[in-house]
């Protein structure tokens, strides 16, 4: 199983469209749509941060830059057309943005987005990434560490376990267990600690995925392989992070 279905079932979860954004932004700072496209092309940067979209049709989500079809405007061309008065295009339902990354943006700079939103949205994953992406790929990585540092609702039921913040995350047997989390540590100690495989970052984590993926409930499947390249760094630095993380771990397991 390459979990199909849950792929495709995902594409629309990882787009906001052009209408969509709009509308949020007006119910929620309870302003006009045109009064939204002007405050959102007065500050670019967040939509220049997210990858702009075009939704072909609900199992077919592609950059507008790759886009071979003529008839759709740019989204953030949309967006300055209804800022300068224009009548919203029928179009602007299939050209936006990435969900995550805009609701994101927005929530952080104040916007009262209901969490509910961003829970139920995926991060879009880009078929050509590099490791230069500034706008993109680090901010989702400050993202996960922003997850990863959030306070626990509940206790830690182990007194061990407190010295080392979030360890509990990596822990089987911890009712707060995520297994992302703990396939994401152990990849990054094999790639960047260890040095296991050869090849590509990406071959080298599919590889990684083919050995161990299914103890943490993660198929090899390219979207997840692609995901966890963004994810994972393999330079110099990234190797220094994962020693020291992973020697605090292994040292506190050993006591």
């Amino acid at each position: 199983m390459i979990g199909a279905n849950e792929d495709l079932d995902n594409i629309p979860k990882q787009f906001i469209s052009v209408n969509e954004l709009l509308g949020l932004f007006s119910k929620l700072e309870k302003i006009t749509i045109e009064q939204s496209a002007q405050w959102l092309l007065n500050n670019i940067h967040i939509l220049n941060r997210s990858k702009k979209l075009v939704l072909k049709n609900t199992y077919t989500l592609i950059e507008y830059e790759y886009n071979d079809n003529d008839f759709y405007n740019c989204p953030i061309e949309a967006v300055s057309l209804i800022a300068n008065g224009e009548d919203c295009d029928p179009f602007n339902d299939y050209v936006g943005f990435s969900r995550y990354m805009i609701l994101m943006s927005l929530k952080e700079l104040g916007l009262d987005i209901d969490d509910t939103l961003i829970d139920n949205s995926h991060a879009y994953i880009a078929q050509n990434c590099y490791e230069y992406d500034d706008n993109f790929y680090k901010k989702q990585c400050a993202y996960l560490n922003s997850m990863i540092n959030k306070k626990p609702e509940q206790e830690l039921p182990i007194q061990q376990e407190k010295s080392i913040n979030h360890l509990y995350l990596l822990n089987p047997n911890n009712q707060n267990y995520v297994p992302a989390y703990a396939l994401l540590l152990r990849i990054h100690h094999d790639l960047n600690t260890v040095g296991r495989f050869e090849g590509t970052k990406q071959q080298r984590i599919e590889m990684c995925i083919e050995e161990y993926g299914h103890l943490y409930s993660y198929q090899n499947t390219p979207t997840n392989v692609l995901h966890l390249s963004n994810l994972i760094k393999v330079r110099t630095a990234a190797k220094e992070e994962a020693s020291t993380a992973m020697n605090k771990i292994l040292s506190q397991e050993q006591k």
